[in-house]
């Protein structure tokens, strides 16, 4: 999913340890969506590279677009839901959108150019 937003603040960023050693981020967000009735949403983003780039590049009172997932998990007999960010863009100049994440090479299409006009079936 996909979102229009502004980034309202940004809270403590965790660290730690994974069992290999390696160092791992994650940051929550709160943004307001630029809809006619504007709703909060709290994301988390997880990852050391996403978590640095985005509070090196992003700010608070920012547009962003935000791409997340949803996902319920249960607790104790309660459910909570939780909205992973996994990619933010902000606005340039323009109109075009550039990602504080960079893709890879591997995101580019892989049929392009492929099109003689012919249906495939």
């Amino acid at each position: 999913m996909e979102v229009q937003a502004r980034i309202l603040n940004f809270f403590d960023v965790k660290t730690g340890k994974t069992k290999d050693g390696s160092e791992w981020k994650s940051v929550d967000f709160l943004a307001e969506t630029m809809e006619r009735y504007p709703k909060k949403i709290l994301f988390a983003l997880f990852g050391k590279d996403k978590v640095e780039n985005l509070l090196k590049d992003v700010h608070a009172g920012d547009d962003v677009t935000v791409s997340f997932d949803v996902k319920a998990r249960e607790y104790k007999g309660r459910w909570y839901n939780e909205v992973n960010a996994w990619r933010v863009f902000k606005p340039q100049s323009g109109g075009t959108q550039q990602p504080v994440q960079q893709q890879s090479a591997d995101d580019s299409d892989p049929f392009a150019g492929d099109d003689d006009g012919k249906q495939p079936f």
